[in-house]
């Protein structure tokens, strides 16, 4: 904590204040957060890409060269395809850049194209100033149960699971119950159950 503190002083000039608060490596960025995470768990996307600045090291929010970003997001786009996300190496570069996902679906696809768990998600939900998981939303509930463990089911596997639960939901609309007041802490508590269950493949789909 003391060499920390001591490497990040702002000191109590003026002019030390205003370097501290515009250096822009010490931001943590929702890019900063997708590279760094890539190196730490993907390193091997990165293997021919040359030298890159040690994001997961330094903690410095350094770019990285352009060409690197083009080569990696060609295969992002690839990795995406697997997972049945569909991301074009445009979009991966925009989110290598500075861009942001223009929805919560688009969010989503790219949180499963890397295999991020829950934590992990949450944390650039967060980044990205969205809201965090809601078992209110289908949408929400289905990912949140799909990521509990990291790479375990892919974006097509979450897509199905909710068109199928949005076909059954308008079945049964007319006899659809009211809202309740603990209805968000019922459906946790519910799904937190389903994972002490420890079910496997099709039982936990089911069960969810």
């Amino acid at each position: 904590i003391i060499q920390a503190n001591t490497a990040h002083d702002i000191g109590d000039t003026a002019q030390q204040i205003r370097e501290n608060l515009t250096d822009t490596t010490t931001l943590i960025t929702p890019e900063f957060m997708i590279r760094r995470y890539l190196q730490t768990f993907h390193p091997g996307l990165l293997a021919d890409l040359g030298p890159l600045p040690d994001l997961t090291a330094a903690g410095k929010n350094i770019p990285w060269p352009a060409a690197a970003i083009t080569a990696l997001s060609k295969k992002l786009e690839k990795l995406s395809r697997e997972q049945g996300a569909a991301i074009s190496a445009k979009e991966w570069s925009r989110y290598l850049d500075k861009s942001v996902p223009t929805d919560r679906e688009k969010f989503f696809r790219l949180a499963f194209s890397l295999k991020m768990d829950t934590q992990q998600t949450l944390d650039l939900l967060l980044a990205y100033g969205m809201e965090p998981y809601s078992v209110r939303y289908p949408l929400d509930m289905i990912c949140l149960f799909c990521q509990k463990i990291g790479g375990t089911y892919t974006w097509a596997q979450a897509e199905q699971m909710l068109s199928d639960f949005m076909a059954r939901r308008t079945r049964q609309e007319a006899g659809a119950a009211a809202a309740t007041a603990d209805g968000s802490t019922m459906m946790q508590s519910d799904l937190n159950a389903l994972f002490e269950a420890n079910l496997q493949g099709s039982n936990a789909q089911k069960a969810l």
